[in-house]
């Protein structure tokens, strides 16, 4: 049995490398993202051979699932950028011909790709040259075990190492990972449309109606379950909320009015993750402690308090950015067949 699993460890290895490389050196887009969706399913059984049961959810739900759908809706959105009104295709075509002038010349595109190429591989084999020195030594010491999160664990306030370590030993990383998220969604409002602009999706059919219908209860029980068991087994909050946040996909999908940040019950929503946090952590400042430092007493409960409130915070970020790349009623227009400049231009601004 061990020599099989050893051969299914090799294979699962070479197939990564591999599904990576396709996934860099597809010619399309759509093959490149379903490579990449492919990728995040076996890197999950991965970390599940390694025993990170944590990491293998979080990369199945956010790394594979709704990275892997907001890749396809992305691409779906330049698609439909690209579709463009003969207005503006005219209007373009100066642009184009300037364009042209340049790939005119195939030589010189594809000395200046090659040479490219060339300086990322030279620095890609610089960086590994400069690594082998220092992650050998690392590799062959023989004091690497020192003081683990397991033997901390008493202190933590929970019993799974995994969430010790995200919400209390290193919660500056876990606490800069929800602003970045959060600064994505600032970053994308300002240039989308959200429910008032979006197209009316089609009536579903009576098969996906009830699936969907059987779906989302369940999975939102998962989700509450994930959340809850996280202090003492693998699970927490970026789990559940990638959960939550793929029931929430399903109901747009099914028709559902996305959230939209427009509405203050929405952005209170959205901020009162990073907001409890950092309430936690200046707590322990005015109190006498460090930075992040919980009350020994309370770690339990205020790690539990945390994690409810980045999992609706989340969720909702999650579910924001998949909805800033849904059709809008303007876009439908625009590429529905007949449509003519003036009266797609009169349709894209009520």
């Amino acid at each position: 049995m061990t020599g099989s699993l050893v051969w299914f460890d090799a294979v699962m290895g070479l197939s990564l490398v591999g599904i990576a490389a396709g996934t860099l050196l597809a010619k399309q887009h759509f093959q490149s993202t379903v490579m990449f969706i492919f990728f995040g399913l076996i890197m999950a059984i991965a970390w599940c051979r390694l025993e990170a049961v944590d990491v293998a959810l979080a990369e199945a739900a956010i790394g594979s699932g709704l990275t892997g759908a907001l890749l396809l809706n992305t691409l779906a959105a330049v698609r439909r950028h690209h579709a463009q009104s003969p207005e503006d295709h005219s209007r373009d075509r100066r642009s184009k011909d300037s364009r042209n002038v340049a790939a005119a010349s195939p030589v010189a595109t594809g000395n200046s790709r090659r040479l490219t190429g060339l300086l990322i591989g030279a620095f890609s084999t610089i960086a590994a040259v400069t690594l082998v020195p220092v992650v050998i030594p690392l590799a062959t010491a023989g004091n690497l075990r020192g003081i683990t999160s397991v033997d901390l664990l008493p202190a933590s306030g929970v019993d799974n190492p995994v969430t010790a370590v995200l919400l209390n030993f290193r919660a500056y990383d876990t606490l800069l990972e929800v602003a970045v998220l959060l600064a994505a969604v600032f970053a994308v409002l300002p240039v989308t449309q959200f429910a008032s602009g979006l197209e009316k999706t089609p009536p579903l059919g009576p098969v996906l109606a009830t699936f969907i219908k059987l779906l989302v209860p369940l999975a939102t029980i998962v989700a509450t379950y994930v959340l809850w068991v996280g202090t003492k087994a693998p699970g927490g909050a970026f789990q559940a909320a990638a959960i939550l946040a793929a029931v929430a996909v399903l109901l747009i999908l099914a028709g559902a009015t996305p959230p939209n940040c427009a509405l203050r019950r929405w952005r209170m929503l959205l901020t009162m993750g990073p907001f409890v946090f950092l309430i936690a952590a200046v707590e322990g400042v005015f109190a006498g402690r460090n930075f992040l430092e919980y009350r020994l007493q309370w770690a339990g409960v205020t790690i539990t308090i945390i994690e409810v409130a980045l999992t609706a915070s989340i969720a909702l970020i999650l579910t924001m950015l998949f909805s800033c790349t849904l059709p809008t009623n303007s876009e439908s227009v625009i590429d529905s067949p007949g449509a003519t400049g003036p009266t797609a231009r009169s349709n894209t601004n009520p």
